[in-house]
C-alpha cells in the first residue's frame, strides 16, 4: 500500500519523531481525526483471514488472540474517483496500536461527548485550505511475528470525500464495512494567528514597536485605543495638537518639532534675540509698528516714545534710534536745552512777566493765571473761599462770592447791618439789605456788630436774636384785690375793681371815689397816646 511499509517500520521511535516534528513545524492549519470506536466482531482481516492466522474448529471462528489494531490516515485533494494508492498530497498520519478487535474511546454515559485523545491524528498543512478534500482511513493489524513486510494485514478501509470549513465543530463519519465498523470524527482548525476559511490570513496580536492591535475572527487587525494606521503604529496625539508642527510617539502627547512650541505646537519660535517682533513660521522676526532692524530693536519713533525736545522744540525722527530737534528762537542744543535770550520770543502769555534764567526763562503770572507760560487759567474757586454756603464764581482775574441773604462781604463772612432807632423805649431796627423793608422789634436797647454778624441786646422782658419774643409779666399775678393783669410793651397793666386803684390795685377808693375816677381817665388817655405814637413811628420808618 501507499505507506504501509513506512508506517510499520517507524514504530515506536520514528512515529515519536514525526509527532515532535508536527509540534514544532510552522503551519497554517491542522486536519484533525479523532477515532471514536472500532468494531471487528470476528477479529478478521479484509481478506477474510484471522489476524493471528488460525481458526478454531468449532464454527471456524478465529482464535482468542485478537487483532492488534492501529490506523493509517491519508489526506489528499478532492477526487471524483478515488484512487486509494498514490501520494497523500495534503499529508498523512498514523497511530500506535489502539486496541484489539472491538474498542471505543468514548467516555462513560455521564460524559458521552468526551472522547479519549489516544485515537487522535493531527495532519498539519502549510497552504491555503481548499475546503474540498479526500480522506482515506485504514485499520491495520500489527503482528510482531510477521516476517514478510509486504504481507497484507489490512482490516478495513474507509474512503470519504467532502467539504469542510475551518472551525471548532466536529463532523462525525460512520463507516460500516464488510469486516469492521469504524466511527470517527474530523475537523479543520487554523493555526494560532491564522484566520479566514482558508487559514491563509496571518494576524499576530501585538503591542510593541511593530504594531498595537488585536485580531478579529475574520483576521482583520483592530487597533488598540490610542493607535491608528494600517499596522496601528501611528499614535493618536493630544486633541488639538497641530500635526504639521508636532507629533507624538505615544498616545495623548504633543511633542513639538524643532522651531515650534506651545501646548499644541502652534506657536512659532522667534529668531534668537528678537526684541519687538513676531513670527508666522519658525525663526522669523517680523517687527512691530515703529520698530526696525534685524532684531526689531531699533526705535523708529524715538520722538513719539521719548519726547526728548524741551522748551517747545519740535522733534523729528531721522534714523532708527535717531532724532533732531527744531528749536524755537532763543534756544539751541541737542534737545533745545540751551536758552539763548529766551525772553526774546515773548513766551509768557496773558501779561506774564518773562525773566531769563540759566535753564531758559521763568514767567511771573498775573492773578488768575498759572503754568510755565501763564497759559493756564487759575481756578480761584478750587480752595472754596466762599463761607456760609456762598457760591463761588471763577473770574479771569479773581473770583466773586454770591452770598446768602443774611451774609455779605468778599467771602460772605459779614452779617447784614443792624441799626438802632429810638422810639420811646429805644426800639431796635435791623436791615436785611437796601432794597427790603426793615425788620422792627420792640423795645431793643443796644446793638453790637462783629464780622460774624449782628447781635441785639434786648431790654428786660424781651428775648430772641431780634428781641422779638416778649416775656409775659402777668405770670406772677402781680395785680392785687382781684385786679386783672394785662401785658403791655414794657410790663403789665392791672385792671382794678371799682373800689380799688393803684398800679397793683393796692389802693382802696371807698373815700376817694371821685379822685380815683380821674386817675383812671388819665391813665387810659396816656395808654392810647403811646399806642398811637408807636404806629405813627412805624409808618414813618416804612416810608
Amino acid at each position: 500500500m501507499w505507506n504501509r511499509t513506512r508506517i510499520r517500520n517507524c514504530f515506536p521511535i520514528v512515529c515519536l519523531l514525526l509527532t515532535l516534528w508536527t509540534e514544532v513545524s510552522e503551519s497554517t492549519g491542522y486536519f484533525e481525526l479523532q477515532l471514536i470506536s472500532v468494531a471487528n466482531v470476528n477479529g478478521e482481516l479484509a481478506d477474510g483471514e484471522c489476524c493471528d492466522g488460525t481458526r478454531s474448529s468449532p464454527g471456524l471462528r478465529c482464535a482468542r488472540d485478537e487483532c492488534d489494531t492501529y490506523l493509517q490516515i491519508c489526506l489528499k485533494e478532492f477526487q471524483m474517483v478515488v484512487a486509494t494508492g498514490g501520494s497523500c498530497t495534503f499529508g498523512a498520519g498514523s497511530t500506535q496500536v489502539l486496541g484489539g478487535n472491538t474498542f471505543s474511546f468514548q467516555s462513560a454515559k455521564n460524559s458521552p461527548n468526551k472522547i479519549d485523545e489516544a485515537g487522535k491524528v493531527v495532519i498539519p498543512f502549510q497552504f491555503a485550505w481548499p475546503r474540498m478534500y479526500t480522506l482515506i482511513v485504514e485499520a491495520w493489524d500489527w503482528d510482531n511475528t510477521t516476517r514478510n513486510v509486504e504481507e497484507e494485514l489490512l482490516i478495513e478501509r474507509s474512503v470519504h470525500t467532502g467539504m469542510i470549513n475551518p472551525g471548532d465543530q466536529w463532523q462525525t463519519i460512520l463507516h460500516d464495512g464488510p469486516v469492521a465498523r469504524l466511527v470517527y470524527r474530523i475537523r479543520v482548525r487554523c493555526d494560532n494567528n491564522y484566520y479566514s476559511n482558508k487559514c491563509n490570513k496571518l494576524c499576530v496580536p501585538r503591542d510593541d514597536y511593530f504594531g498595537h492591535y488585536r485580531c478579529e475572527p475574520s483576521g482583520a487587525q483592530v487597533c488598540l485605543d490610542g493607535w491608528m494606521g494600517s499596522d496601528c503604529r501611528t499614535a493618536i496625539c493630544k486633541q488639538g495638537c497641530n500635526l504639521l508642527h508636532g507629533g507624538c510617539s505615544v498616545p495623548g502627547e504633543c511633542k513639538c518639532n524643532y522651531g515650534w512650541q506651545g501646548h499644541f505646537c502652534d506657536e512659532c519660535v522667534l529668531y534668537p534675540g528678537c526684541v519687538h517682533g513676531t513670527c508666522n513660521i519658525q525663526w522669523q522676526c517680523n517687527c512691530e509698528r515703529n520698530w526696525g532692524g534685524l532684531l526689531c530693536d531699533k526705535d523708529l519713533n524715538y520722538c513719539g516714545r521719548h519726547h526728548p525736545c524741551v522748551n517747545g522744540g519740535t522733534c523729528m525722527n531721522t534714523e532708527p534710534d535717531e532724532y533732531r530737534c527744531a528749536c524755537p528762537r532763543g534756544y539751541s542744543g541737542k534737545t533745545c536745552q540751551i536758552a539763548d535770550h529766551a525772553c526774546v520770543s515773548d513766551p509768557c502769555a496773558n501779561g506774564g512777566a518773562c525773566s531769563e534764567v540759566s535753564t531758559g526763562f521763568e514767567c511771573q503770572c498775573p492773578p488768575g493765571w498759572e503754568g510755565p507760560t501763564c497759559a493756564d487759567d487759575l481756578d480761584e474757586c478750587a480752595s472754596s473761599p466762599c463761607a456760609q454756603g456762598g457760591t463761588c464764581v471763577d473770574l479771569e482775574d479773581g473770583f466773586e462770592c454770591v452770598c446768602p441773604p443774611q451774609w455779605e462781604g468778599k467771602t460772605c463772612q459779614i452779617g447784614k447791618t443792624c441799626l438802632r432807632r429810638l422810639f420811646l423805649f429805644l426800639s431796635v431796627v435791623c436791615f436785611s439789605d437796601s432794597n427790603s423793608p426793615p425788620e422792627v422789634h420792640l423795645p431793643g436797647r443796644e446793638l453790637s456788630e462783629s464780622p460774624r454778624g449782628h447781635h441785639c441786646q434786648c431790654p428786660a422782658g424781651f428775648v430772641g436774636s431780634h428781641c422779638e419774643i416778649q416775656r409775659n409779666k402777668c405770670d406772677g399775678r402781680p395785680c392785687q384785690n382781684g385786679g386783672q393783669c394785662h401785658a403791655v410793651l414794657d410790663g403789665f397793666v392791672c385792671q382794678c375793681p371799682p373800689q380799688f386803684a393803684g398800679q397793683l390795685c393796692e389802693v382802696s377808693l371807698v373815700f376817694r371815689e371821685s379822685h380815683s375816677i380821674f386817675l383812671l381817665w388819665i391813665r387810659w388817655r396816656f395808654y392810647k397816646l403811646v399806642v398811637a405814637f408807636y404806629f405813627y413811628s412805624r409808618m414813618h420808618f416804612i416810608v
